[in-house]
């Protein structure tokens, strides 16, 4: 038996992305790599804040998401999600083992990320702490 807690990896992706971009908005999104993509954003404070996206599967959004829109944690959703209903609902398929789905409001467009992994850094306003 592995000495290793189980973790709800969906549930720790979730509390990285609500923790990141509680009052925050868009700044820019690039990728880093092959499986790599990083969401920047701002809060009141002017501080900046982000999000890296570890071995995404697969990335989409409904529009382009312009600087300055706020975003907000729609969901997140882990593997082994749908059930019998996936088969007749494809839009109910959860993203596979080990990945977790994101959703993300960003202003009027939704970003979706299928992703294994989170993690968020955050860098002080230009000034502050001085």
């Amino acid at each position: 038996m592995s000495s290793a807690p189980f973790t709800d990896q969906a549930g720790r992706i979730r509390r990285i992305v609500e923790t990141a971009f509680a009052g925050a908005v868009f700044e820019a999104s690039r990728q880093e790599e092959a499986r790599i993509v990083v969401i920047e954003a701002r809060r009141a404070d002017g501080s900046i804040v982000g999000v890296r996206f570890r071995g995404v599967q697969s990335q989409n959004a409904t529009s382009v998401t312009e600087p300055g829109a706020a975003l907000r944690l729609r969901g997140v959703s882990g593997s082994g999600r749908g059930g019998v209903l996936a088969i007749f609902f494809p839009g109910m398929r959860g993203p596979g083992i080990g990945y977790a789905r994101v959703r993300i409001e960003a202003g009027a467009a939704l970003l979706e990320i299928v992703c294994q992994d989170a993690e968020w850094w955050e860098e002080p306003a230009q000034g502050a702490g001085a």
